[in-house]
């Protein structure tokens, strides 16, 4: 081990913190992701630093932040996601019933789910509970339907 290496990893953790303030929305998720993957879910400055990042004015952004503390909060992520099932953008909804667990909380999102205003959302929410093909009737040449819902809805964005 070299000397510095524990200080230098301190400073990229600083620096992505302090990026995740930045005023480009790129490098906001960039360092959400990153955060993420750091190692640290339960270090008080990652979870307050994603939480605030529900609220950013960017849906991208959003959506990062809805993604990582679904996966960092273990089973504290129904309130989170219960949180942005509510969002404005479809996206963040999306984004919520893709990160949706396999337990009862995540079943009860998904129900939830089937009722919002988006027909992409509740196509997914659909998808995820195995009980598209009441919903939605179309073949999906072999790829599978909840790819077909984002892309879907991706390309209505674009």
């Amino acid at each position: 081990m070299r000397i510095g290496t524990a200080a230098a990893v301190q400073d990229d953790f600083a620096a992505l913190l302090e990026m995740t303030s930045s005023d480009d929305p790129q490098a906001r998720m960039q360092a959400l992701g990153s955060l993420a993957a750091s190692g640290k879910p339960n270090d008080p400055a990652v979870r307050s630093t994603f939480r605030a990042a529900l609220l950013d004015e960017d849906v991208n952004v959003r959506a990062q932040a809805v993604s990582a503390m679904a996966r960092l909060a273990g089973a504290g992520a129904a309130a989170i996601l219960q949180a942005a099932l509510r969002d404005r953008d479809a996206s963040v909804r999306l984004m919520a019933v893709d990160s949706a667990g396999a337990d009862a909380e995540g079943a009860a999102l998904l129900q939830e789910a089937l009722a919002d205003r988006d027909e992409t959302v509740r196509a997914f929410a659909a998808t995820k509970l195995g009980i598209q093909d009441r919903l939605w009737n179309s073949p999906c040449g072999g790829y599978p339907q909840s790819a077909l819902v984002i892309l879907s809805h991706w390309l209505q964005q674009r």
